[in-house]
């Protein structure tokens, strides 16, 4: 089989060793082409235009920047592009105009599918982590096999063509949201005396992310009684790590944020509850 990739940046180039590594021929375009030619020396095609490398393929991956790349990219093979040639787009883009972007695919007789990954570039070199996957079920059940080939997991979404895009970004949310709070927790040790390094070393034995998923699933729907910890409590605590920082002059990140929500749950008087319903939405 031969296909075609769009886009070699990071995982670009990832997925297309993978792909050659599995004994595909691969076409490859990218917006700066020394990047594209480098790939030559692994068995790859470089094309010079976008046009050019999807000519005759039989499958056409897309890892490209944003959603005005995308659609500039693909409006550039609309007449190039084999229509039976699926268009499976990796890009992280927003949920609308994805939906947006299959609808018109659709009318012009083409398939369009977005399948975002949860893959740093060693994984999509490996084939392997995850990749989410939403649109049309008989199209999607055509591609699945290739797709498969290339993680560890396929988590098929549905038919909304808008709904891995929107899972994606709420995966990514998740993980920008830790790093976040690991920065809090290093201003919280400053405060407190402790280097960076012997902080960050708590994780080891103590990870939180264990208890994420019933932590989602209790911020999402609740019960939220019995409380394991109560809204009261952790206004508490966060005060104490509030003290500590402005005791030391180092200026806070997400302690606000989490104290505002806790506040306009104490002023629902839900300070029984569990801590968890603070943070549920919508509030009542």
């Amino acid at each position: 089989m031969t296909v075609a990739v769009l886009g070699t940046g990071l995982m670009g180039r990832s997925f297309v060793l993978h792909l050659l590594s599995s004994g595909q021929q691969v076409h490859v375009w990218n917006r700066r082409t020394e990047k594209a030619k480098a790939l030559e020396a692994s068995g790859a095609v470089a094309f010079d235009t976008a046009p050019e490398a999807v000519s005759g393929v039989e499958r056409i991956h897309l890892s490209l920047a944003d959603d005005g790349v995308v659609d500039q990219v693909l409006e550039s093979i609309a007449a190039a592009a084999p229509q039976n040639a699926p268009i499976i787009d990796h890009s992280t883009t927003g949920p609308r105009p994805t939906a947006e972007r299959a609808a018109r695919w659709a009318q012009r007789g083409s398939i369009y599918l977005h399948a975002p990954v949860f893959m740093a570039p060693e994984n999509a070199a490996a084939g392997t982590g995850f990749m989410l996957l939403s649109g049309h079920p008989d199209h999607c059940a055509m591609v699945m096999p290739a797709l498969e080939a290339m993680a560890s997991k396929v988590l098929n979404l549905g038919p909304d063509p808008g709904r891995a895009a929107a899972f994606k970004l709420m995966g990514n949310l998740g993980l920008l949201s830790m790093s976040a709070v690991a920065g809090e927790v290093m201003r919280l040790a400053a405060a407190c005396g402790i280097e960076a390094e012997e902080a960050a070393g708590l994780f080891a034995v103590f990870n939180p992310g264990d208890v994420l998923p019933e932590r989602a699933r209790k911020v999402a729907s609740g019960p939220y009684e019995p409380p394991s910890a109560t809204v009261a409590m952790m206004r508490k605590d966060v005060g104490l790590m509030s003290s500590e920082m402005e005791g030391a002059g180092i200026a806070m990140a997400l302690l606000p944020v989490l104290l505002d929500q806790i506040n306009a749950a104490l002023q629902r008087e839900e300070g029984g509850l569990d801590v968890t319903a603070a943070f549920r939405y919508p509030t009542p």
